[in-house]
């Protein structure tokens, strides 16, 4: 099973909403197309508060990122992201669409690891037709 974690976004909607509506960000939105486009098993978003959501989960809007936290707060949320994904039984091929600092704990396969952002969104987009 290929399994896709994408990163959050700092461009948020306002307001209470289903998580892949909550978050603006271009390389979210293209990281979103792509994993649906390419048949991932199933896609889940890392959030800096929620930790790993499910795409239909409800959350409320918030300002918190991993790129404000120190290396040792980052860790302690990975631990947290581990524990979750044991819970919640997710198994297979791990991709991750994200900053490095959201997947630096994590075994997987990283596309986007050594691209600057634009670097990213062009990736994706060439990828996304």
């Amino acid at each position: 099973m290929k399994i896709a974690f994408i990163g959050c976004s700092k461009k948020k909607r306002i307001h209470k909403c289903q998580a892949y509506l909550m978050y603006q960000g271009e390389l979210f939105i293209s990281s979103l197309l792509y994993c649906r486009r390419h048949q991932f098993d199933s896609i889940y978003i890392l959030s800096a508060k929620y930790g790993i959501l499910e795409l239909e989960s409800i959350i409320e809007p918030y300002d918190i990122s991993l790129n404000n936290m120190t290396e040792k707060q980052r860790k302690k949320w990975s631990e947290k992201i581990k524990i979750q994904i044991n819970e919640k039984n997710i198994e297979g091929e791990f991709w991750f669409f994200c900053g490095n600092k959201y997947h630096k704990y994590f075994d997987g396969i990283k596309p986007l690891s050594k691209l600057g952002i634009g670097q990213q969104l062009k990736w994706l987009k060439t990828r996304n037709g």
